[in-house]
């Protein structure tokens, strides 16, 4: 059976040391997703969203956007981002 890729991306300045093990443990734990970190075309764009506080709308809409001008298959992505976020339903 095939399995469905999510993309890992880090926006922001502090790196994740601890990123690549806990992609392994999702992987090892399930058989239908396949969570891998982000292309470097994709890091390299989303990385231009890297500010102290964003709001929560405005990084979604960047996020797809970005998503769907990167060439390939990204049906899903995941951002581990460092700043604030502000929105009326999502938040730090």
């Amino acid at each position: 059976m095939a399995k469905v890729p999510v993309e890992v991306i880090v926006v922001g300045e502090k790196g994740l040391a601890d990123l690549p093990a806990a992609i392994a443990l999702a992987n090892s734990e399930q058989n239908e997703f396949l969570f891998s970190s982000a292309s470097d075309d994709l890091a390299r764009r989303m990385q231009m969203r890297t500010f102290e506080q964003n709001k929560v709308s405005e990084f979604f809409d960047q996020m797809e956007l970005i998503r769907l001008d990167v060439r390939g298959y990204y049906p899903f992505l995941i951002a581990v981002i460092d700043s604030e976020l502000e929105g009326s339903k999502l938040g730090n």
